[in-house]
């Protein structure tokens, strides 16, 4: 399960759950003490592995949920929030994302907030076992087209990624498998 808060308050989570929505993502806001979220969306109709959701902070009713879909490849989906308090979801189409490797994992979403439509993708391959990679790409609507992976000099698990809000520059924290 994965969270992620826009600027004005509202926010996605997405997940996995059963045969009536296998990866799913809804949203909702907060107010005091006070929940209220929109209906479940499901975004696969298959039972994948959790993924994570990353708001764009450049236009804060823009998302991207990714999860791992199998051992071929990870999964992407642009959404966009709409309705009273943004708590409607409409998907993009899917998009697998590998890169010509085989994803291992989940991606982890990250944009940046100074320059608008720019996205980092980070995951572990399964060519070489475990690799941690990385992808600079971008997205318009709700299409997201990613660069070449940059492989990391050691297996990585257990990963992050965050941006700078002032330089735009990324940084990505993992354990070292070894």
């Amino acid at each position: 399960t994965s969270i992620a808060f826009n600027s004005t308050g509202t926010f996605v989570i997405g997940g996995r759950g059963d045969a009536t929505a296998y990866v799913f993502c809804y949203a909702g806001t907060v107010s005091g003490t006070t929940i209220t979220r929109g209906a479940i969306t499901q975004a696969a109709s298959d039972y994948y592995a959790p993924g994570n959701v990353a708001i764009d902070p450049n236009a804060p009713t823009k998302f991207i949920y990714s999860w791992y879909e199998s051992a071929t490849n990870y999964t992407a989906r642009v959404g966009t929030l709409s309705g009273t308090g943004d708590r409607t979801i409409t998907f993009g189409t899917a998009q697998e994302i590998d890169n010509g490797d085989t994803a291992w994992a989940q991606a982890v979403t990250v944009f940046n907030p100074v320059t608008a439509g720019e996205v980092v993708m980070v995951h572990r391959a399964e060519n070489p076992s475990s690799l941690l990679q990385a992808s600079l790409g971008t997205y318009s609507g709700t299409t997201i087209t990613m660069g070449a992976n940059y492989d990391f000099p050691l297996w990585g698990a257990y990963y992050g990624a965050a941006c700078d809000k002032s330089s735009g520059g990324f940084a990505i924290a993992y354990k070292n498998d070894s």
